[in-house]
């Protein structure tokens, strides 16, 4: 079980891929690693054996200015912990780097034949065997030449680049980047998974797919009901498309921001001219009037899509006011760490069915899945994902 974060856009590499990491520690202590490409073919590699301090406290000294880096929290399996062993792996050019979760059964063999072709190992890692091969395989097209390798390696690995997921804040700035988008995609105006495709990758929005899923499993029918959406970004989105696909009556968008629910609601609005939307900023929500004013019914429907109540900041909610929640029948928070939100604790003390995200990412994922390898999931397998995945056993 390893970390492993990479960043491609115009910001700065290494301050994402730290921060990032930062959150997948927990995934791997032994060491950590970083590879930033500075501007020209070849990248600049740090690598610290122990915590993810010792790496951050090294680029603070000498930090690496890139817009293109990978980086990896190393659970050592093949090689002891040292800075030799921890990941990225990299050809001798320093032009390919190589960052890994699993184990390659077949690497002594194979390290054995790319010695003997004159190929230096500096590590004693399954992991760098790959770097090599990559080399030695490599024609120019980097997909094809992946395609080569994973017919030769065998074990428990990932490191195919079919696709990939992507999260919270880049669901929208993402989208610049790509080279086609599914027709969900262009009506949400958010992607959160990447088929690779010739010349590319290709953004769709597998959220939907969680969505409807999990409100399917909780027995929450929003057919013709009042929706309450709270938050305006790409999650909100998703939430939005499944709302308007689903027919309810209409949806009440509240966030901080009124120029992000503008460009929601005009988003939406272009697959669905007909669905009735009211736009309201959070901050005129603070009393019993005005809930009163600005939501008049009582059997709303409420999803939570904003980051507001997610692990560590666990003691807020983005509406604080329990006759806000008196006015929902259910709820749903897309936040699946904490497993109960303080948001969710409201409508559990009101004896109100609600649920968290995480049947949301399991079928989101398993959705992805399934476009990047081709194959139909069948349900006992969701079943035991969920099993292996639900944190509040």
């Amino acid at each position: 079980m390893c970390g492993i974060v990479g960043y491609i856009g115009a910001k700065n590499a290494q301050e994402f891929v730290i921060d990032g990491l930062e959150k997948l520690e927990y995934r791997g202590y032994d060491s950590a690693g970083i590879a930033v490409n500075t501007g020209n073919e070849k990248f600049e590699i740090v690598k610290k054996v122990g915590k993810l301090q010792n790496l951050a406290d090294e680029l603070k000294k000498n930090p690496l200015s890139g817009t293109v880096a990978i980086g990896h929290t190393r659970w050592a399996t093949h090689g002891k912990p040292s800075d030799e062993n921890s990941h990225p792996h990299f050809n001798k050019d320093k032009t390919l780097v190589v960052v890994h979760n699993g184990i390659i059964e077949n690497y002594l063999e194979l390290k054995k034949d790319l010695v003997a072709k004159g190929y230096e190992f500096k590590s004693e890692t399954d992991t760098e065997v790959v770097a090599h091969l990559l080399d030695e395989l490599y024609t120019g097209d980097l997909l094809e030449t992946v395609k080569k390798l994973l017919k030769v390696i065998k074990g428990a690995y990932a490191l195919g680049i079919s696709g990939l997921n992507i999260t919270i804040p880049f669901k929208q700035e993402v989208i610049s980047h790509l080279s086609e988008l599914s027709d969900e995609a262009k009506i949400i105006g958010a992607v959160n998974t990447l088929l690779r495709i010739n010349g590319g990758y290709k953004g769709y929005n597998t959220d939907v797919y969680g969505i409807k899923m999990a409100l399917e499993k909780a027995d929450i029918n929003i057919k013709k009901k009042d929706i309450v959406l709270l938050g305006a970004g790409g999650a909100a989105k998703a939430v939005l498309y499944v709302c308007a696909k689903e027919g309810v009556e209409s949806v009440s968008l509240i966030s901080r921001d009124p120029n992000k629910a503008k460009l929601l609601s005009e988003s939406v609005k272009t697959g669905f001219p007909d669905i009735k939307l009211n736009s309201i900023r959070l901050s005129e929500l603070d009393e019993k009037n005005s809930i009163d004013k600005y939501l008049p019914k009582n059997d709303y429907i409420a999803f939570q899509a904003s980051p507001v109540g997610m692990h560590p900041n666990v003691d807020t909610a983005i509406i604080e006011y329990k006759d806000f929640y008196d006015k929902c029948e259910a709820g749903m928070d897309l936040v699946y760490n904490p497993a109960k939100t303080k948001f969710m604790q409201y409508f559990t003390d009101g004896d109100k069915k609600v649920i968290n995200g995480l049947d949301m990412l399991i079928y989101q994922g398993i959705r992805a899945f399934e476009l990047w390898n081709e194959v139909e999931v069948k349900e006992e397998v969701v079943l035991k994902l969920r099993q292996l995945l639900t944190l509040d056993k």
